[in-house]
């Protein structure tokens, strides 16, 4: 009997999350929701920041991925060198607003220069097929953003910063 009401509670997430994701999947025409939170608890959305005449890279990371902090003094050095220019990153954390202290502890030990937000995993696993036609697989996830906001490069796994450079170079218009 415990293990059908198990049953039935999972039933119910899912429907939850399905309606959730039809509900939130390209509202208004723009990218999907990844169910995102500033440090203090407010809603963002990546809308307000992309296709805004810069070339975006989103980070998704997690506090307990190596190789996310092995990457996150070059990302960093990135948007150190293209914000306010041409570029900028923002950063994404799949831990959850229920994992937010180890995202706040993460956050002091590595002194990001970059922007970073608290992503809600289910909305992201949802949507970030909606958006780039495959499953997300982990942490670090990269999507780069032209700054017309069409995205043009997705890259799970680590990243070079002679790759990415290279690539806004070949897709600068004139």
């Amino acid at each position: 009997m415990a293990s059908m009401t198990v049953f039935k509670q999972i039933n119910c997430m899912v429907l939850a999350a399905c309606l959730l994701c039809a509900q939130t999947v390209y509202a208004d025409a723009g990218l999907p929701d990844f169910g995102l939170h500033t440090i203090d608890g407010k809603a963002y959305s990546i809308n307000d920041d992309i296709g805004r005449g810069q070339w975006v890279l989103l980070m998704f990371w997690a506090s307990d991925c190596s190789i996310c902090r092995q990457q996150e003094p070059m990302i960093s050095s990135f948007h150190e060198n293209h914000s306010g220019k041409d570029a900028r990153v923002i950063g994404i954390s799949i831990d959850g607003l229920d994992k937010k202290e180890e995202v706040v502890r993460f956050l002091a030990s590595n002194e990001l220069s970059y922007p970073n937000y608290i992503g809600n995993l289910a909305l992201i696993g949802l949507n970030y097929p909606v958006l780039t036609e495959e499953a997300f697989r982990g942490t670090p996830t990269y999507l780069l953003f032209s700054p017309q906001g069409k995205l043009l490069g997705v890259n799970p796994g680590p990243m070079r910063l002679e790759a990415l450079e290279g690539f806004i170079n070949r897709h600068e218009p004139g």
